[in-house]
């Protein structure tokens, strides 16, 4: 979050009050036809920058690498979890450069909201019932934060904004991902019994207390 802050500050004020400087930074911005041409470290790259016209885009972005992001951190190691948060930003560029050759999308994109969707969703998935206080006012088990993070990525699709849709849903489709590949077998299981009970579909397992026999356990 210190690395992010420093760089925006460069780029503002480069960009304010050093042009000249700031086309190192532009170098960086996300963009089709310069990752096309060869210059594949955009992909990368333009998760270092945010908006300089909205500063809540960093903000926000801040808030869910600290309220997410330390969980995993301090489970994963922090090696571990800087490669995933590179990984989920590359996810979002690719998306991004997916979606123009479609025709469907912008093309540019600025940021770390492909990496903080994938953070999202893996810590989701990984910590479903646990509760949180969503936007700070209503608590929510951790499982519908994924349903919000795809709703609000439907809006973003289809909303006039800056916001880059194609990068939120190469974050979450990477999140997703990363979670069936971290995730053990039995906790994949659990996952879809509990999908399939949410969808009424399965009956939920009930615990049976069985009275103590001869022995002294309780089976």
């Amino acid at each position: 979050m210190v690395t992010l802050l420093v760089l925006q500050l460069l780029y503002g004020f480069s960009a304010n009050f050093v042009p000249g400087i700031a086309v190192v930074f532009e170098k960086m911005v996300l963009t089709t036809p310069a990752v096309m041409d060869g210059e594949v470290w955009r992909l990368a790259s333009y998760g270092l920058l945010h908006s300089l016209i909205n500063p809540m885009h960093l903000v926000f972005n801040a808030m869910v690498l600290f309220f997410f992001g330390r969980d995993l951190e301090q489970r994963w190691g922090w090696w571990r979890f800087l490669l995933f948060v590179l990984l989920g930003v590359i996810a979002g560029g690719v998306a991004v450069v997916a979606s123009r050759l479609l025709g469907i999308g912008t093309g540019a994109a600025i940021g770390i909201s492909g990496a903080c969707e994938a953070l999202v969703v893996t810590w989701a998935l990984s910590n479903r019932d646990r509760e949180v206080m969503l936007f700070f006012l209503a608590p929510v088990k951790g499982i519908w934060l994924i349903a919000f993070a795809i709703g609000m990525w439907m809006l973003d699709a289809v909303s006039l904004s800056e916001i880059s849709a194609a990068a939120h849903f190469g974050g979450i489709v990477f999140g997703a991902a990363a979670w069936l590949v971290l995730a053990r077998k039995n906790r994949i299981r659990l996952f879809a019994d509990d999908l399939l009970v949410f969808l009424h579909v399965k009956k939920k397992a009930r615990l049976t207390i069985v009275p103590k026999g001869p022995d002294r356990w309780v089976h």
